[in-house]
């Protein structure tokens, strides 16, 4: 899994660092909120910060702000998602079902945002609440809300996808 963390340079600039001790980008604090540095050195957004950066409005999980992000996936095919999706992971959808929150569910997923102004019915937001899934709406249609994730620092699991003949 592609983990990050962000270490302070001579310039007071920060870099995010992969796994494997690569510079993927380097961010000035100044530019605005970057992932919180933990003490063993990984970052990880937190849901708080999630919905602050995509304005989001919290549809259930209040209790979940702190839960960690490690990392982001966006998808509208429940088939993906359960190839993909990864313990942690974020997941960015349009998709407006049952299945999603599921998924998210056994996929042990950080939480759900439903992107482009779509909201859940009661029935979605109350079995999320029951999973511990906290869910997110934002106006922002799917490219928006990752470019600006993956502009503070939440990225996606390298996933090395093997295309078919």
């Amino acid at each position: 899994m592609l983990y990050s963390r962000y270490i302070e340079n001579k310039g007071n600039v920060w870099c995010m660092i992969s796994a494997r001790g690569e510079v993927r980008h380097s961010l000035h604090p100044g530019f605005g909120l970057v992932a919180k540095t933990s003490f063993c050195g990984i970052s990880y957004m937190r849901i708080r910060d999630i919905q602050e950066i995509i304005e989001a409005q919290l549809l259930c999980g209040d209790d979940c702000l702190d839960h960690e992000v490690k990392d982001c996936f966006a998808c509208d095919l429940i088939s993906e998602m359960l190839l993909h999706l990864k313990p942690g992971s974020l997941l960015v959808t349009s998709l407006l079902n049952a299945h999603v929150v599921h998924t998210a569910h056994v996929m042990d997923a950080s939480g759900v945002v439903f992107a482009g102004g779509k909201k859940p019915n009661e029935t979605i937001i109350v079995n999320a609440q029951q999973n511990g899934i906290p869910i997110l709406s934002t106006s922002l249609l799917i490219y928006e809300c990752c470019g600006r994730l993956f502009i503070k620092g939440v990225h996606q699991e390298d996933l090395n996808l093997v295309s078919g003949d």
